[in-house]
């Protein structure tokens, strides 16, 4: 009997966090594993161009490169704090550590000058945004999160956007 009670009661206390939300969505507080994957990914993808978004506009000899590289510290920055919003609502942290791929390109950047440091950073936030596009789209179908998703379709054409800047400037180097 307190078996059947206890999954009675499982079965209510369900149906009720689950009624204030939209057929198909989870409430901001739960989440799942490709929520969580996004989440971290997203992160890493803006700290990624902020840091190196800072390192073009610092060093490089382009200024269209040196724009673009502060178009990346300033644009990345606000949806890096707009994602660290939702992060924190659902309880989850941001990265705010490069992986060890871009921290040899950080390293790698910071010894290069002129047409060399300008044509590896600019190919590089070509491929980097190829995929962060590619993961918007694949991410897209299977988050659960309402604000997650809204995140996802507001950035994602800042993003395409980015690589279009970004495919033009390559084709010079």
């Amino acid at each position: 009997m307190k078996i059947i009670l206890t999954i009675l009661f499982l079965s209510a206390a369900s149906s009720l966090l689950f009624t204030s939300c939209n057929k198909g969505e989870i409430p901001l507080t739960a989440y799942n594993l490709n929520d969580s994957v996004f989440l971290r990914k997203a992160s890493m993808s803006n700290f990624t161009e902020i840091a190196l978004g800072q390192i073009a506009a610092d060093s490089s000899s382009d200024p269209a490169i040196q724009q673009f590289g502060e178009q990346m510290v300033t644009e990345h920055t606000a949806a890096q704090q707009q994602l660290g919003s939702l992060a924190s609502a659902i309880g989850l942290g941001l990265s705010n550590a490069l992986d060890a791929e871009h921290q040899q390109l950080a390293a790698n950047l910071l010894t290069l000058k002129d047409r060399a440091f300008d044509s590896l950073y600019i190919h590089s936030q070509v491929r980097d945004h190829q995929a962060t596009v590619t993961f918007f789209k694949q991410q897209s179908a299977h988050g659960l999160q309402k604000e997650l998703k809204q995140y996802m379709y507001s950035t994602l054409p800042e993003i395409e956007q980015h690589l279009q800047v970004a495919r033009v400037l390559a084709s010079k180097y």
